[in-house]
């Protein structure tokens, strides 16, 4: 008897099934990966929004001030205003009403203010945040939107086709010359420079990123972009770039991209035109979150890869992988058009979290604010194996037992398999049974000769959760025989 065994996943989600690199598979949400030799199951997400906040929160950024004890989200919606948490409360409300009819889409914390834009204003407040500590209309703005950056007490502004800067007391525009026919699209700061995405408002000419030490006179550096670009992150501190067109992920320096992660979309042979990571290019739906990078990914029509994907290292030294962390639903949908993700810094009296801001008003459901759940796991998590042959793609085998092996169980979870790329997967059996450690299952199908013969195999668990228990699997062996036509 011949073996096939599979005992780490931390390789991540492959670029494609026939991947042979190791301790990757196919396909997968809601797992979590992090731990070495282990797959198991995500901290689930919940929904935190109130009424207002729910019907269109487009950006957030902390706010500590003079207490670790409320924080606060810039958020449009019903009433147009700063929405507010407080860290015992269960939803926001709202702290201010804006005064102006345009609606506030970026806020950035500096020193113990919020500052804030609108499409056409720039706003600010201060601690301790009362009503009289609010200006809604301290200078006015390029009609557009506008990436803001806060660095060294000094909030940048993307003024569209210029960059500003606001000191908390005035603003000056046009500090860095930018080149004609382009617009700033975000901005991040690597630590030593600001990061400045430029995209193309006149037809022909491509992306562009500038490096900026915010005191010279003109930028230090500037690299052209063989791809569109579409927004900046970090991975561990490194910035890195996600393309517009197919979600690619590429490291950024000075002197070029590297290619991080070719497709977001794995198996699709069409590269959907919905895959945004932004609403409009304002608001990113894009965070740096323990060490990771988190982004948001919409699709449309019936493709059901939609949510919030990661890249990161699962283990030190280990490569970067990708995970699909969680799929974003609206009943049966999946595909809600992720506005924000804001990474919640973790306090005295809260864990690091995130916030996922959704709208998927438009295919019939709600708008809502997600974090995570960490008393609950996730309830619809699956993994799907790479197709595996042995090493030997066109030899013929006939498959006769896969065995699993696990922590201690909690919760459950069914074993499914596809011969020959099969359409549809069949399952063979559920592995249940509190505190079990191992089972073996035959590779079979009641009423078909054969059935357990072919080229390949692939693998599938489907996860069935209880609370914060979930089952986390150590590895699994497939026992196959080369197999002599009759």
């Amino acid at each position: 008897m011949r073996k096939i065994t599979i005992n780490s996943f931390d390789g991540g989600i492959a670029d494609n099934k026939f991947s042979t690199v190791a301790n990757q598979f196919a396909l997968g949400q809601g797992l979590n990966i992090d731990t070495p030799r282990l797959l198991t199951v995500n901290q689930a997400l919940k929904d935190i929004g109130n009424t207002a906040l729910k019907k269109a929160i487009k950006f957030g950024a902390t706010s500590t001030g003079t207490s670790e004890l409320t924080r606060y989200w810039g958020v449009g919606g019903a009433t147009n205003g700063i929405y507010g948490i407080d860290n015992t409360a269960t939803t926001f409300s709202v702290k201010h009403s804006n005064s102006i009819t345009s609606i506030i889409d970026n806020i950035s914390a500096v020193k113990s203010s919020l500052v804030y834009t609108t499409p056409i204003r720039i706003g600010a407040v201060s601690s301790p945040f009362n009503s009289t500590g609010y200006n809604d209309s301290i200078a006015q703005l390029t009609n557009g939107v506008h990436p803001i950056l806060a660095k060294d007490d000094i909030t940048y502004i993307g003024n569209v086709s210029t960059l500003a800067s606001f000191n908390l007391t005035s603003l000056t525009d046009n500090i860095l010359p930018i080149e004609s026919g382009y617009s700033i699209i975000d901005l991040i700061d690597d630590g030593n420079y600001i990061i400045i995405l430029l995209a193309p408002i006149t037809a022909g000419l491509p992306s562009k990123i500038y490096w900026w030490d915010t005191f010279s006179e003109h930028y230090n550096y500037s690299l052209t972009l063989p791809i569109y670009g579409n927004a900046l992150g970090k991975i561990e501190g490194s910035p890195v770039l996600i393309g517009k067109n197919d979600g690619s992920i590429y490291s950024i320096n000075q002197t070029g991209i590297s290619l991080l992660a070719d497709r977001t979309l794995l198996d699709l042979d069409v590269v959907n035109s919905c895959v945004d990571v932004r609403s409009n290019s304002s608001i990113k739906a894009v965070t740096d979150f323990k060490g990771k990078l988190f982004y948001g990914i919409a699709f449309g029509g019936a493709d059901t890869l939609g949510g919030i994907w990661s890249m990161g290292r699962a283990k030190p030294d280990s490569s970067i992988v990708k995970n699909w962390e969680w799929r974003i639903m609206s009943g049966t949908t999946y595909t809600a058009k992720i506005y924000s993700i804001v990474n919640q810094r973790s306090t005295q009296l809260l864990p690091e979290n995130i916030l996922i801001c959704v709208n998927n008003t438009d295919q019939g459901g709600t708008l809502k604010t997600l974090t995570i759940d960490y008393n609950n796991k996730v309830t619809d998590a699956f993994y799907e194996s790479l197709v595996l042959d042995g090493g030997e793609p066109d030899k013929t085998k006939k498959f006769q037992r896969i065995t699993v092996s696990t922590r201690p169980l909690a919760g459950s979870f069914t074993i499914s398999v596809k011969i020959n790329e099969a359409s549809s997967w069949t399952q063979i059996g559920t592995y249940t049974g509190t505190g079990k450690t191992k089972q073996t299952f035959p590779v079979l199908v009641e009423g078909m000769l054969d059935n357990n013969v072919g080229e390949n195999i692939q693998i599938r668990f489907d996860f069935t959760v209880s609370g914060n228990s979930a089952p986390a699997i150590k590895g699994y062996t497939v026992e196959y025989e080369d197999f002599l036509k009759r």
